[in-house]
């Protein structure tokens, strides 16, 4: 953690997971490298947390991930997009937070579910894709409002949505006044598309 120059991490054999905070302010990391029987199952808590040099390019998870942890990827700064793999099943909260360059997420089939606050911070991301599948996706909040007019806030109300695509049925906390429904009150959306 916080060694600011290599820019090289390479997984031996057997590698069972990325361990929390375990590249966390890595700021140089740029190539993640896995020998061909590591299989790595999750990626931890914090695990690349303030990598600011990571891309979608470089960040590449072997088909052994299906957990991405809580703020994994939280202030990687440089990631302008990031389809979610089609291996993982969950995404922990606030994982891409502050991601402030992200314009898209991509959403495959496989996700299940997706934590609190995973976007929260992210003011560039303008597209959505949730591609399609017969399985529900558990969406999370952004943030539980205590405000008097008691609303709740949904996953993307931090984003300056411009389009969405909705491919499967989505599953969220129906609490509050909107729920935390995750496009509510959208006011740059411009296209929606099922």
């Amino acid at each position: 953690a916080n060694n600011e120059t290599f820019t090289k991490a390479h997984f031996g054999n057997p590698i069972k997971k990325i361990q929390a905070y375990l590249f966390s302010g890595c700021k140089s990391l740029k190539t993640l490298q896995y020998n061909s029987k590591s299989a790595p199952t999750s990626v931890d808590n914090y695990a690349f947390w303030s990598c600011t040099s990571l891309t979608e390019t470089d960040i590449v998870l072997p088909e052994s991930v299906n957990t991405i942890g809580e703020g994994a990827f939280r202030y990687c700064t440089s990631l302008e997009g990031y389809t979610i793999p089609n291996h993982v099943k969950t995404v922990g909260n606030s994982a891409f937070m502050n991601c402030e360059k992200l314009k898209y997420i991509v959403i495959k089939p496989s996700i299940q579910s997706i934590g609190n606050y995973a976007f929260n911070g992210c003011t560039a991301l303008t597209g959505v894709t949730i591609e399609e599948s017969e399985e529900t996706l558990s969406l999370g909040y952004n943030t539980d409002s205590g405000n008097s007019s008691n609303l709740g806030k949904g996953l993307f109300s931090d984003c300056p949505l411009e389009s969405v695509f909705i491919g499967r049925t989505l599953s969220y906390n129906t609490a509050k006044r909107y729920g935390y429904a995750p496009f509510a009150n959208s006011e740059t959306l411009i296209k929606a598309q099922d």
